[in-house]
C-alpha cells in the first residue's frame, strides 16, 4: 500500500501501529503545527485542543520556522524543510535520506522480503499540479491487510469528522483546520488515500477534501445563480415592455414629419389635419407645347391615412425579441420615411399620359412575334420616351402635397427595354388564348389571341442574348392556337341584321312623335360585347323637360292621364319586337296596363323610370348593335350583329282569360328554327291587360241634345278588346 502526505490523522495513527508491529523504530512524534494562514482568533481558540494531538506514524507534517507553536520542539535530527507553497505541510527529513528526500526503515529479516513501509514527501511540484496528479513517493516495506482496512474502516466509520459523498470525503470545519489550516476554496488540500491490489487495475482513490472548499464552491454556484436570475428579470421585463409596445417604433417618419413614439390614433389624427380628400386642387400637366389638367374627382384620387399609418407601426414588428428591445429601448431601427398611399385610377391616368406624350415619343422596346411554328425576336429602337411609372409618382405627390401645380413632362433619350427571358417563356408557354372583340376609344375592335408555345427556356435565353448583336431572332418552335384569328374576327363583326320591327305612331301629336324620336336616338348605335346586358330605362336617361322630354298622354291607374316622355314605350316595345326575332336573352320585359294599337298583344315592353325597365342580354359570341330610327309616322328598330346560319324564329301570342270587363292575358312563345326544323320553344313573359275605365257621364240638360259619339272603330283583332275601348287612345303610350 502506498500512503502519501496526505493522509488523515487516523491513517497516521495505524501506520505507526502497524510499525511498532513489526519492530521498525518509531519516529520522534512531531508536535502539530498550525497553518500559516489561520486568522489569530482562531489559532487561540483551537491551540489548546491541538497542543497535545500527535501524529503517529514514519513522517509528520513539516513546519516553517515561523509557525511552531509556542513550546513546540523541533527535531534535532539534521531535517531539511523545503520550501513549498504556502499552506503546504511538509513532512522532517531523515538525517541518512534527507539529500533523497525520504527515511529508510531497516527491514525485519522475516518480513524484509515481502513488506515495507515508505513515508515519502509529495514532490514539490505538488503545490503547481492538480491534487488528484500528486507524484507517487517511493513505496516502503508495505503494510499488512489488517492495517490497510484500519485506515479505510477509520475514515469511513467517523461520519462527525467526514461526510461520504460520491466518493468525495469532506472533513468539518474543526478538521479543516486541523489538516489544512483553514484554507478555502480551490486552494483547500486533499487528502488521499491510495490502496493498490497488484492483481487489479486501476488503483482505487478515496478523496477527502475539507468543507471550506465545499462552502467556496456553494458561495460561487449561489452567485452565478443570482447573477442569471437578475439578468433574466431584467431581460424578460424589457421583453415583455418591447413586445407590448403599442406605438410606432422610434426613428419612424410619415411624409417627412417624425412620428416615432406616437400611437396610431395620434397619427392619423395629425394625418387627417394635414390631408383632406375634399380639397385637392387640379392638376396641370404638360408634354412640349401640350397639357392636359387632372381632376382629382374625376381619378378617384383619396388618401389612404389609416394604410399608411398601419405600414408605419408594422416597420420592425417582425423581428425577434431581442431586436425589438433593441428597436424600442435603443432606438436602433434606421431612420425610415413612409410614403403616404394615394388610391388613384391608374388606368384612367395612364391613358390620359399616353394621350398626352406618345405624340413627342419614338421609342419601341425590345418584342417577339409568333407565327405558325415560328417565334421571332425583335430588337427595339433608341429613341424619346416619358417614364410613365415617374410621372405618375410625380402627379402623386403633388397631389398629397401641392406646390406649383404644374408637372412638366419631358421625353428622355433612352435604349429599347430588353425583353426578361422569364417573363417571355412564362408568357409564351401559358395557355392560349382565343382573339376577342374590345371596346375601345373607337368603338369595338379585336385584341389578337395568343398561341401556346411549345419552347425550351435555354432557346428563348440564347434569343435575347443574340438580339444584342443582332435587329432580327428567328427560332423554330411548336405553336397551337384556339378559336377564331383577329381577322376572322373582324370580317365577322356586324355582318348581319339578325332581327327588327316597325311601328307607326300619329304624326299628327308632336308631343309625342318627339318622344319617340328622342328614345330612338338615345339608344341607336348601342353596342353589347359577348355577355353584356342592355338596360332601357337606364339607356334613354332621366325624363324630364331638362333632358329634352315633352309631356304626352301615357297609361296611368288603368287611364289615360298626361306625363313627361309619353311615348318612350312604343320605341322600347318596337326594340322588343326586334330582339325577339334576333333570339338574344331576354333579362326583363313588363306588358303595359291597357292594350296598344301599334303592336300584336304580348308583344310590347312598358318602363317606370326606376320600377320597371327592359333589358336583354347579348348570348351570342360576338357584339350586337342597336340601329334605331324614328321619321315621319314609322319608328324601326334593328339588331345588327353575327347571326347563326339558318336560325329562323317565329312568334305566337294566344288569348286567355278573357273576363266580361273586357280585361284579357295572352300567353307568348317565341319558335326557333334552323333550316326549318324546329330546335327550341321558348315560353316568353305573360301579359295581362285591363280594360279603360270610361269617363264619368255628365247628366243632360234640358237644353241641351246629347252629341253624337263617334262610331267605334275595330280593335286590331289580335287583342279583340272590349267595344269601349277607343282606337285613338291605344295610341298614347
Amino acid at each position: 500500500m502506498k500512503f502519501t502526505q496526505e493522509q488523515s490523522p487516523s491513517g497516521r495513527q495505524a501506520v505507526a501501529e502497524d510499525a511498532a508491529a513489526q519492530h521498525i523504530p518509531e519516529a520522534a512524534p512531531a508536535p502539530l503545527i498550525k497553518a500559516s494562514d489561520v486568522k489569530a482568533k482562531r489559532a487561540e481558540q483551537n491551540r489548546g485542543n491541538n497542543s497535545n494531538k500527535k501524529i503517529h506514524g514514519r513522517s509528520t507534517p513539516p513546519v516553517k520556522d515561523d509557525e511552531v507553536s509556542e513550546g513546540a520542539a523541533v527535531p534535532e535530527e539534521k531535517a531539511s524543510l523545503p520550501e513549498e507553497p504556502e499552506e503546504k505541510v511538509a513532512v522532517p527529513e531523515e538525517p541518512a535520506k534527507a539529500a533523497e528526500e525520504k527515511v529508510a526503515v531497516p527491514e525485519e529479516p522475516a518480513k524484509a522480503a515481502e513488506e515495507k513501509v515508505a513515508v515519502t514527501e509529495e514532490p514539490a511540484k505538488a503545490a503547481e499540479e492538480p491534487e488528484e496528479k500528486a507524484e507517487e513517493s517511493e513505496p516502503l516495506p508495505e503494510v499488512s491487510e489488517e492495517t490497510k482496512r484500519k485506515i479505510i474502516e477509520d475514515a469511513m466509520s467517523r461520519p462527525e469528522i467526514y461526510e461520504i459523498d460520491e466518493g468525495l470525503f469532506k472533513g468539518t470545519d474543526e478538521l479543516s483546520e486541523q489538516i489544512d489550516g483553514g484554507g478555502d476554496g480551490d486552494d483547500a488540500e486533499t487528502y488521499t488515500y491510495e490502496t493498490e491490489d497488484k492483481e487489479k487495475e486501476p488503483l482505487e482513490k478515496k478523496k477527502f477534501k475539507s468543507r471550506s472548499a465545499v462552502k467556496s464552491r456553494r458561495r460561487a454556484v449561489i452567485t452565478i445563480i443570482t447573477i442569471v436570475a437578475v439578468a433574466a428579470l431584467l431581460i424578460g421585463g424589457a421583453s415583455v415592455y418591447a413586445v407590448s409596445y403599442d406605438k410606432i417604433y422610434p426613428n419612424i417618419k410619415i411624409m417627412g414629419e417624425d412620428v416615432g413614439g406616437m400611437t396610431r390614433e395620434e397619427v392619423q389624427n395629425r394625418l387627417r389635419s394635414r390631408y383632406n380628400d375634399e380639397d385637392i386642387p387640379n392638376i396641370t400637366v404638360t408634354c412640349e407645347d401640350a397639357s392636359a389638367e387632372l381632376d382629382p374627382y374625376a381619378l378617384g384620387v383619396t388618401f389612404q391615412i389609416d394604410e399608411t399609418v398601419e405600414n408605419a407601426y408594422n416597420i420592425g414588428r417582425q423581428d425577434g425579441v431581442f431586436t425589438k428591445i433593441k428597436n424600442v429601448i435603443f432606438k436602433g431601427l434606421p431612420d425610415e420615411d413612409v410614403r403616404l398611399i394615394i388610391n388613384i385610377d391608374e388606368d384612367t391616368l395612364r391613358s390620359t399620359l399616353d394621350t398626352l406624350v406618345s405624340p413627342y415619343e419614338s421609342y419601341s422596346a425590345d418584342s417577339y412575334e409568333i407565327g405558325d411554328n415560328l417565334i421571332t425576336f425583335i430588337k427595339g429602337e433608341k429613341g424619346l420616351y416619358v417614364d410613365r411609372e415617374s410621372a405618375i409618382e410625380r402627379i402623386k405627390s403633388e397631389f398629397s402635397e401641392p406646390s406649383s401645380l404644374t408637372i412638366e413632362l419631358t421625353p428622355d433619350l433612352s435604349d429599347p427595354a430588353p425583353l426578361n427571358a422569364d417573363e417571355v417563356f412564362n408568357e409564351i408557354t401559358s395557355d392560349a388564348v382565343a382573339a376577342s372583340y374590345i371596346r375601345g376609344d373607337n368603338g369595338i375592335t379585336v385584341k389578337e389571341g395568343k398561341p401556346h408555345v411549345e419552347i425550351e427556356k435555354s432557346e428563348v435565353e440564347r434569343a435575347i442574348k443574340e438580339l444584342e448583336e443582332n435587329d432580327r431572332v428567328p427560332v423554330e418552335c411548336v405553336t397551337q392556337t384556339t378559336g377564331k384569328s383577329k381577322e376572322e374576327l373582324l370580317s365577322l363583326l356586324f355582318r348581319d341584321t339578325m332581327g327588327s320591327y316597325r311601328t307607326s305612331f300619329s304624326s299628327s301629336n308632336s308631343a309625342r312623335s318627339s318622344n319617340v324620336r328622342l328614345a330612338a336616338e338615345r339608344i341607336n348605335g348601342t353596342v353589347l360585347l359577348p355577355g353584356e346586358t342592355f338596360s332601357y330605362d337606364k339607356t334613354i336617361g332621366t325624363r324630364t323637360t331638362a333632358n329634352g322630354y315633352k309631356e304626352a298622354n301615357v297609361y296611368t291607374n288603368n287611364k289615360v292621364d298626361v306625363g313627361v316622355g309619353g311615348g318612350i314605350c312604343q320605341t322600347s316595345s318596337t326594340l322588343y319586337s326586334a330582339v325577339l326575332y334576333a333570339n338574344l336573352e331576354i333579362v326583363s320585359r313588363t306588358s303595359h296596363s291597357l292594350p296598344v294599337s301599334y303592336l300584336p298583344a304580348g308583344q310590347d315592353a312598358t318602363i317606370a323610370e326606376g320600377s320597371i325597365d327592359f333589358k336583354f342580354r347579348n348570348n351570342t359570341e360576338y357584339p350586337v348593335k342597336i340601329v334605331a330610327s324614328a321619321g315621319g309616322s314609322t319608328v324601326s328598330c334593328s339588331i345588327v350583329g353575327t347571326k347563326e346560319d339558318g336560325i329562323s324564329v317565329e312568334l305566337e301570342h294566344n288569348i286567355t282569360n278573357k273576363a266580361d270587363d273586357g280585361s284579357f292575358s295572352v300567353a307568348s312563345q317565341r319558335i326557333v328554327y334552323k333550316n326549318g326544323v324546329e330546335v327550341k320553344r321558348e315560353k316568353l313573359s305573360g301579359s295581362h291587360y285591363n280594360a279603360i275605365e270610361p269617363d264619368p257621364t255628365p247628366s243632360p240638360s234640358a237644353s241641351a241634345a246629347p252629341s253624337a259619339s263617334p262610331a267605334p272603330t275595330a280593335a286590331p283583332a289580335a287583342i279583340a278588346p272590349s267595344e269601349s275601348i277607343k282606337p285613338e287612345d291605344l295610341d298614347f303610350d
